[in-house]
């Protein structure tokens, strides 16, 4: 029953795993995408009719993306979200980390933009927000909550490529505080 109107492919060198040839007819006629079922296809079709752009194509499951796709992603995504709303996006932010910035600010001589007085310095080109920033002595200052942290309290990978791109990008100081709550 299953192989019905399907043949299946010999094996040769170039293609060592058997594959069955799509003789059913279950192509996504906005993508061309082949599908082994109807079912498949029908929850595909739906998503790709909505929007094509989203749908990924065939052959690329299960890629890594690379830094310059991540950045242009988030870059269009932050785009996307501004022109629904018609307004700059402003991330949301820990009301409870003011304080401590504001201090840690006083203590080395620092005069942090943060969420409360200005909005989040955000970089624009990296498609990034940062904590505090310091334009005058160009310092970026981050709090970092238990989210930042793995199960042994070592930094996040994301967290640290974020930091060298920001460090790359703006030749800049960059401190790290972690939050009180949290094992120094």
């Amino acid at each position: 029953m299953t192989a019905c109107g399907k043949q299946r492919k010999k094996r040769t060198p170039e293609n060592p795993r058997k594959r069955w040839v799509n003789q059913s007819g279950h192509i996504c006629k906005f993508c061309n995408r082949e599908f082994r079922n109807g079912n498949a296809l029908g929850g595909h079709a739906i998503r790709c009719k909505k929007n094509p752009d989203r749908v990924v194509g065939n052959g690329l499951q299960g890629r890594k993306n690379t830094p310059a796709s991540n950045l242009k992603r988030r870059i269009a995504q932050i785009a996307h979200i501004e022109s629904r709303t018609g307004h700059q996006m402003m991330p949301s932010y820990n009301p409870g980390s003011i304080p401590i910035i504001e201090e840690y600010g006083r203590k080395h001589g620092y005069k942090f933009q943060h969420a409360e007085n200005g909005g989040e310095f955000h970089i624009a080109a990296l498609g990034y927000w940062v904590d505090a920033y310091d334009a005058e002595k160009n310092v970026v200052l981050e709090y970092d909550e238990s989210h930042h942290f793995d199960s042994e309290g070592n930094l996040r990978e994301r967290d640290r490529q974020r930091q060298k791109e920001i460090e790359e990008h703006l030749g800049c100081e960059f401190i790290r505080i972690k939050c009180h709550s949290l094992k120094q």
